[in-house]
């Protein structure tokens, strides 16, 4: 059975000066900001005071264990099939690097929103007894080193067997980001590796990693996977062609975690029964902040993005987080307010492309940070066009006699 809860005590009259009007009441008539907590037995999360509106799944209710949601599935590469063990991935999206980028060192969302370490079932992330660094086996890694970039990609490249000859753009990729090198009929774990994990994972600092392997017809086959965060040039597109090296290859890059269930009902993309936030408080007090954006009141949108921020376990050092609005241009303060939205409501239901749509930023985000179209080639020019919403779907349409081909939203 799928239920709703839905708690609003606030007006909304549908423009800036609407929502402006009736932000100072969004926080004491809502709820508080709760601790970041997402992932694993969602204690603290789901049904928490900060849950507006919200799709509640039960399992003793749910008619099959494939009949929940997946949208602790839906972000991130496939992991394997049955024989690995870990959870089921949609491969729906794939996370960009600029949103990773824009994850400060000190913000401890990065953290709860990625999987950064994959033990030898996806799980045992969730379980003390199988989480043990140095007892228990782990599949895969992915460092980040922040203002030792340079450091981080100098080692890594000895591992890859080097980079390539720069392509028709003029960047590089690193030649083979595989840890495994064929030795007779074992797969063995590229020299180096481990030495890289212990100087790059600080758990295993003093201890020594024990990397993930199965046997194969008698023969050893590794499992491990190092893919760290290149960040290490000016160039955001240049960082974003090394990251991508292994883009075809399962695990490349860290899944989004703060969905989880923390235990495997079944193997299957819909076994999550774990609750759909749509709205939920940190969100209301983003949308306050865009329309005091829009009237041009810097100030209250910038307070009421640093309250958001502030909230309790948000910083690795207990120092709150801040960001200081620009107030040169809309856009230069909405660039600003939709990279801490994008962190704040990573992979929820929320409506980004609305958002973006919205604020009439869709078009500068996209050109902007969009690798697709950065890199060239198939989407040059303006791709979007006047596609700012998603056609109606002609099935739609052949029922419903209000509406004809002619109400069909434009582009399409």
């Amino acid at each position: 059975m799928v239920n709703l809860k839905l708690r609003l005590s606030f007006g909304y009259s549908g423009n800036n000066a609407g929502i402006s009007a009736y932000g100072t009441q969004v926080t004491p008539s809502t709820g508080t900001l709760v601790r970041y907590n997402f992932g694993g037995t969602a204690a603290g999360y789901d049904n928490n005071d900060e849950v507006i509106f919200s799709v509640q799944y039960s399992a003793a209710s749910l008619s099959s264990n494939t009949n929940g949601n997946n949208q602790q599935g839906q972000f991130g590469p496939y992991l394997g099939g049955t024989e690995r063990n870990h959870k089921y991935m949609a491969q729906d999206y794939n996370c960009s690097w600029a949103a990773h980028s824009w994850f400060p060192k000190n913000d401890a969302r990065y953290d709860v929103t990625f999987m950064l370490k994959m033990w030898n079932e996806y799980n045992d992330y969730y379980a003390p007894a199988r989480s043990r660094p140095g007892i228990d086996r782990f599949t895969a890694i992915y460092p980040r080193a922040w203002d030792r970039a340079q450091e981080m990609y100098e080692d890594y490249l000895l591992l890859t067997d080097g980079e390539t000859a720069p392509n028709a753009e003029g960047y590089r990729t690193f030649t083979n980001v595989l840890m495994t090198r064929n030795v007779g009929t074992d797969q063995l774990l590229v020299d180096g590796a481990l030495e890289f994990i212990k100087k790059w994972w600080p758990q295993y600092e003093t201890i020594d990693p024990l990397n993930s392997f199965q046997m194969v017809s008698g023969n050893y086959v590794n499992q491990l996977r190092i893919y760290p965060f290149i960040e290490h040039l000016d160039d955001p597109l240049a960082n974003e062609w090394y990251w991508r090296s292994g883009l075809a290859m399962d695990f490349f890059q860290p899944v989004v975690k703060k969905f989880d269930m923390g235990r495997s009902v079944v193997f299957n993309t819909h076994e999550s029964y774990r609750d759909i936030v749509l709205a939920s408080l940190s969100e209301t007090m983003l949308l306050y902040a865009e329309a005091c954006i829009g009237r041009q009141e810097w100030g209250d949108a910038e307070a009421m993005i640093n309250k958001v921020l502030a909230r309790p376990g948000n910083s690795k050092d207990g120092t709150p987080l801040s960001v200081v609005l620009p107030t040169s241009s809309q856009q230069a303060a909405l660039e600003v307010y939709l990279k801490e939205s994008a962190k704040e409501l990573y992979g929820q239901y929320c409506g980004r492309w609305p958002e973006l749509r919205r604020t009439k930023m869709l078009k500068f985000m996209v050109y902007k940070y969009n690798f697709d179209f950065r890199q060239g080639g198939r989407l040059e020019g303006d791709p979007i066009g006047n596609k700012l919403y998603r056609p109606i779907p002609e099935g739609a349409m052949e029922i419903n006699e209000g509406i004809s081909a002619a109400d069909q939203n434009p582009g399409y």
